[in-house]
């Protein structure tokens, strides 16, 4: 009868390890997604702003074009 005990034991605290493990890989994988689509949405949102800067600067070269042309 100990030995059903221990071996039930046993698969019991196996049990508890591989659904502890698997949790701890689950959670690093959601982590690691979030991090890398924050970082995505991070690129994203820098090329946005570097396209709307040349954008923004290439409108004032030509404001400043037109006015040494005398043009407004």
């Amino acid at each position: 009868m100990s030995e059903s005990t221990s071996e039930t034991t046993e698969a019991v605290a196996a049990t508890k390890t591989a659904v502890s493990k698997a949790t701890v890989t689950k959670a690093t994988l959601i982590t690691t997604q979030t991090v890398s689509s924050a970082e995505s949405s991070m690129t994203q949102a820098q090329a946005t702003v570097v396209q709307a800067s040349r954008r923004h600067g290439n409108c004032d070269a030509e404001q400043n074009k037109r006015k040494l042309q005398g043009q407004k």
